[in-house]
């Protein structure tokens, strides 16, 4: 195909330009707001190894997303923009990672340039988590590069990768607990089973790098308010995700539906991967090592029916590199033709999904900033506590606002106005509605000796939301406008 280099490239580039509509102008949602939360309240006078949300020991997730997004804050200041501009910028950096695998591997630049085509047009990257402000894309990136780096140590031998993938592996763990060690260990184990290299599991640069991986994990924990609990915590939030199911019923129709998920993740490419294999065009044998080890890590969820689909995103770059070498292959066929026009057809529809599904959303949902600007307005320096978790969108642009958070009756019990989606037994000071939701603002009652009356009450009766809840309470791990 003639220009074939350049009109990959441009597809590339037309991808992240899909990105930005309404990257600022549609609000943070669900656990874009908790990560948001927990940065903000860091950045403000909180302690930086002890995440809190709405001023309340926070143990879910370990603090490191929250750090990066307070280091952009520094350089953008806050609001909608910058957690989503942290997710930007990995995913950038994860369709180039892409390149570089493929790049190595397969040793052809159109590879690369494909592969990142591939990976960056990926409907959860490209309509979901590729700018959403949550964890999983930049832990992406970090885990991908990790399990490159283990590859490139079995394959050259040189210590520098192996303890790069250690230190990787903390730096994961620190992104998101327990599931880089699972990652870490089921790389080295099936990688030293496929190049029948045993020994290199207890050779001195592995040993090392085990030790790199546990000390840069865990550093920060005992600088936590409660070590132990972060710990129990993190462990829990990681393992309840993908133990087994008692029921065999359960796991047999996760065994089905879980593959189904992951093929829609992975449109347009999957489609065309699947027609190819019909047609017995296979990947490149060069490419055997990512699907052996992207395969040995897919494992653990095929078999958790808990499991979703976006915990197998650090896959993503090695399938990608994959599907490419496949498409390559009949690139001056017309399926490859076919394949760049579903790759534009993709894009326009991002880009329709950014200028006109998002704003119309967000009509629906309505206007939290707004609301916002309107509560300060009428509380103005008055000392305001936030009791709904349905309202935590809400809680934090009033804190951006006001340049300080706003926190939970149980941790700020001398509040003046509550701000709650439900109607307490306390004076309304006045009721607001974003989109379907209401919002009212009470006040706190006194009697003539200046003695709390019934707002002490409310500090338990109002927070219907709690903050030290797991990630799938009332605000559940999903923060997609229609989660895949």
């Amino acid at each position: 195909m003639r220009y074939f280099s350049l009109i990959v490239l441009l597809l590339v580039v037309l991808s992240f330009l899909s990105l930005l509509p309404s990257l600022s102008s549609y609000h943070l949602h669900k656990e874009e707001v908790r990560r948001t939360l927990v940065a903000f309240e860091m950045d403000r006078g909180g302690d930086p190894f002890q995440p809190t949300l709405l001023g309340e020991p926070y143990y879910n997730k370990p603090p490191l997303f929250n750090w990066i997004i307070v280091a952009y804050s520094k350089l953008m200041g806050w609001g909608t923009l910058t957690p989503r501009s942290v997710t930007i910028t990995f995913t950038l950096l994860t369709t180039l990672l892409t390149f570089l695998i493929a790049l190595k591997i397969l040793g052809d630049p159109r590879m690369g340039l494909v592969a990142s085509l591939v990976f960056v047009t990926f409907s959860d990257v490209l309509f979901w988590y590729g700018w959403m402000a949550e964890i999983d894309i930049t832990y992406s990136f970090i885990t991908s590069l990790m399990i490159f780096l283990t590859i490139l140590f079995f394959t050259e031998r040189r210590p520098i990768y192996i303890l790069g993938a250690g230190i990787l592996c903390g730096v994961g763990f620190s992104l998101k607990g327990f599931p880089s060690f699972a990652f870490f260990g089921i790389t080295l184990v099936t990688l030293s089973v496929f190049y029948r290299s045993y020994r290199t599991l207890v050779s001195p640069p592995a040993v090392l790098a085990y030790v790199t991986a546990l000390l840069s994990s865990i550093w920060w924990v005992p600088l936590s308010e409660d070590p132990v609990t972060y710990m129990k915590t993190l462990w829990n939030e990681t393992f309840s995700r993908v133990e087994a199911s008692r029921e065999v019923w359960d796991t047999l129709v996760h065994l089905i539906t879980y593959p189904l998920l992951n093929l829609k993740q992975t449109l347009p490419a999957s489609l065309f991967a699947l027609f190819l294999l019909t047609r017995k065009v296979f990947p490149d044998p060069r490419t055997k090592v990512l699907l052996v080890t992207a395969g040995a890590n897919y494992i653990p969820y095929l078999l958790s029916p808990e499991a979703r689909g976006r915990y197998i995103l650090p896959l993503l770059p090695l399938v990608a590199v994959v599907i490419a070498s496949m498409l390559v292959k009949v690139e001056h066929r017309k399926v490859f033709k076919l394949f760049l026009l579903s790759v534009l057809v993709t894009l326009l529809l991002r880009f329709a999904y950014g200028l006109f599904l998002l704003p119309y959303l967000e009509e629906r949902k309505g206007d939290p900033e707004r609301v916002a600007v309107s509560i300060n307005s009428l509380v103005k320096d008055k000392n305001l506590a936030c009791g709904c978790s349905d309202l935590w969108d809400l809680c934090l642009y009033v804190g951006i606002t006001r340049g300080h958070p706003v926190y939970s009756p149980r941790a700020n019990q001398s509040w003046e106005v509550l701000i709650d989606c439900e109607r307490r037994d306390l004076p309304v000071l006045k009721e607001f509605r974003i989109g379907g939701r209401r919002v009212f603002l009470h006040t706190r009652v006194y009697n003539h000796s200046n003695e709390d009356v019934q707002g002490r009450e409310a500090v338990h009766a109002g927070t219907s939301g709690d903050p030290r809840q797991g990630e799938g309470g009332p605000e559940q791990a999903d923060s997609t406008p229609q989660d895949p």
